[in-house]
């Protein structure tokens, strides 16, 4: 059971720092409503269940190779920098105008889990720890799915309480807000990307 709790830390430790996912959810919940932030928000947590799941397969082993991430950082980088772009173009709507988007509301689930598995820094995170998770791992029978079960857990709670949160207060937000969210995220995206593709060049 304390592996459990070891992967509820791990999950929070990947879902609270305020980087591009958060941001996403923030904007996708302001301008469309909050079960699309959920959503949103959903997609993020199914890549952090993803990268247990190829750990306990082994796969996470060819990241030991610095062309492989090279590869894939170049990949991730190219997709920030595109929903860095359409967060730049995207109309600014008020909340009091907010309607849903013109896509169905999984759509929203699989942009997450697109931007969320190809970002470097996802990558980076779960390379660093899959030697630690890897020891956790042999400690004792079922460990990995305690593991699984704690991350999932945490990254759900988190999503829950930040998009009800938002729920509870858009009202009391300014119009404007979504306008500088839209330029903020788009421009922390792009920024990411090209931060990303100096890393992996650089300092593997």
């Amino acid at each position: 059971m304390l592996l459990f709790w070891y992967g509820m830390l791990i999950g929070w430790g990947v879902a609270i720092p305020f980087g591009p996912i958060n941001l996403e959810i923030v904007r996708r919940n302001l301008t469309y409503g909050t079960r699309y932030g959920l959503a949103f928000g959903f997609g993020a947590c199914a890549v952090d269940g993803t990268y247990m799941l190829l750990f306990s397969l082994g796969v996470l082993a060819i990241l030991a190779d610095p062309a492989i991430i090279k590869i894939i950082g170049c990949i991730g980088a190219m997709v920030l920098i595109w929903f860095g772009i359409k967060a730049l173009r995207a109309k600014p709507l008020t909340l009091s105008n907010a309607t849903a988007p013109n896509k169905r509301i999984w759509r929203h689930f699989a942009d997450s889990y697109l931007l969320t598995m190809s970002s470097p820094f996802t990558l980076i995170f779960w390379t660093s720890i899959s030697s630690q998770l890897g020891l956790l791992a042999r400690s004792e029978h079922h460990a990995l799915a305690w593991m699984v079960a704690g991350v999932l857990f945490g990254t759900l709670v988190w999503e829950i309480a930040l998009n009800s949160f938002l729920h509870f207060t858009r009202h009391r937000l300014p119009a404007s807000l979504i306008l500088w969210l839209n330029r903020v995220g788009g421009i922390i995206l792009i920024g990411m990307a090209i931060f990303s593709l100096l890393y992996v060049f650089i300092h593997l």
